[in-house]
């Protein structure tokens, strides 16, 4: 296990804003997610969403539902998962 485990703030079993606590003690894993803690602007939605998990959670429900109202590309055979993790299997 990497050295910085120990560290980690505890995932609980549903979606919080421990990412941007992470973030900020500098327990990072992506390129991307260490962008947060340089660009200027990034840093303090970081910051932001770390101080306020109900603002956090209010704004990503926001972002889920639009992404839910997007329609298929065109040509798609897309379909909707019975389980979120798995994907359907088709009997064809």
């Amino acid at each position: 296990m990497p050295g910085f485990t120990s560290r980690v703030r505890k995932i609980p079993d549903f979606l919080d804003n421990s990412f941007y606590h992470n973030n900020l003690a500098k327990i990072v894993t992506f390129h991307s997610d260490w962008t947060l803690l340089t660009h200027k602007e990034a840093f303090g939605h970081v910051v932001e969403y770390a101080e306020n998990a109900t603002l956090w959670d209010e704004d990503f429900s926001d972002s889920l539902l639009k992404l839910s109202k997007l329609p298929m590309p065109k040509g798609s055979k897309g379909e909707i998962r019975k389980k979120c993790s798995v994907v359907n299997h088709r009997l064809y």
